[in-house]
């Protein structure tokens, strides 16, 4: 016989705040959206998910699932984050189409890398030198994160207006931003402590450049 067990032992809040623009001109169209926000929870979970896997958080003392130092922001805790877009008629059949955004740090972890506690699960909290305390579920901050594309395109007529040939050039990270957001290490026995060790899930790792045409009709 199967058994299976499903309980509930943890508690999360998401609050935001969403500005969004628009604008519609003749040559111009404009989008802009401003997202002020804060995702907590016990073991840093949103919904049970700690870094987008379905997962139980382990809190760091097994017999206080909800004790001090286990409420704290989430791996997705961003609280500003702006976007912007467009579209751009520029004159000889070219368009232009830019799109920028840019986000605040998120949180990630620090654990001692030791059982420190003694109930044999190894995820105890950072312990600061100058406080000989420990830390918070995600004390630690990442970087600023920020990405501009641009894609740009000459249309051209083939024998008609409704039959078009379009010739595009397709730009990635522009500015060559390293993204890595909050991969970082949080094991304070690794070398890799607190230093960068990948790149932010989403958004190109380096400069990028594509071309291509498309036939609509």
């Amino acid at each position: 016989m199967r058994l299976r067990l499903q309980t509930s032992r943890n508690r999360s809040r998401y609050d935001e705040v969403i500005l969004n623009y628009q604008r519609r001109e003749e040559r111009i169209i404009l989008n802009a959206s401003y997202t002020l926000a804060w995702a907590y929870g016990y073991g840093g979970s949103i919904g049970a998910c700690t870094i987008c896997a379905v997962q139980t958080p382990q809190p760091v003392n097994q017999d206080a699932f909800f004790g001090p130092g286990e409420w704290g922001p989430a791996t997705t805790d961003q609280r500003h984050r702006f976007v912007a877009s467009g579209i751009v008629n520029l004159w000889w059949g070219i368009q232009a189409a830019p799109v920028f955004q840019i986000g605040s740090p998120m949180p990630y972890n620090l654990v001692a890398g030791i059982d420190l506690n003694g109930d044999g699960t190894n995820n105890d909290h950072y312990i600061t030198p100058t406080t000989h305390l420990p830390v918070s579920t995600n004390s630690a901050r990442g970087i600023w994160d920020y990405d501009l594309d641009l894609r740009v395109t000459k249309l051209i007529n083939l024998w008609s207006e409704k039959r078009k040939l379009g010739l595009f050039a397709e730009g990635y990270n522009l500015t060559n931003k390293a993204n890595f957001g909050n991969v970082f290490g949080g094991n304070a026995r690794s070398s890799t402590f607190e230093q960068p060790v990948g790149y932010l899930a989403g958004l190109p790792t380096s400069r990028q450049l594509q071309l291509g045409a498309r036939i609509t009709f």
